[in-house]
C-alpha cells in the first residue's frame, strides 16, 4: 500500500464496516518509537530536511525519521529557525 521506505510501510490496515456495510479500508495508528540517539545537528540558513536525510541516511525520502525524533507534524517548523539543535536518531531498518 505504501512505498518501500515509508514510515507508514510497515504500519498495519484495518477494515471498518459502517452502518450501510461499507468496507472501508484504514491505516491503524503509527507508534513512533524512541530512537537511538547518537548526533544532533545544528540549523543553518537554508536547511532543508531532504538534504540532511541525504546527508546522514544516504535517502532524501528518510526525512520522517528526524521529524518523528523531533516531535514534529510540521517538517519546515524543524528548520526553520537557525541554530535550532535537531536530535538525527540512527537509522533502525
Amino acid at each position: 500500500m505504501f512505498f518501500k521506505g515509508s514510515c507508514y510501510e510497515r504500519v498495519p490496515v484495518a477494515t471498518h464496516v459502517n452502518p450501510r456495510g461499507e468496507q472501508i479500508v484504514h491505516v491503524l495508528l503509527r507508534r513512533i518509537p524512541s530512537p537511538p540517539l547518537d548526533r544532533v545537528h545544528t540549523v543553518e540558513q537554508g536547511d532543508r530536511l531532504d538534504l540532511l536525510s541525504f546527508t546522514f541516511y544516504d535517502d532524501p525520502e528518510q526525512y520522517w525519521r528526524i521529524c518523528d525524533a523531533n516531535m514534529a507534524i510540521d517538517p519546515r517548523e524543524l528548520v526553520r529557525e537557525p541554530g535550532r539543535r535537531l536530535v538525527i536518531p540512527t537509522q533502525v531498518r
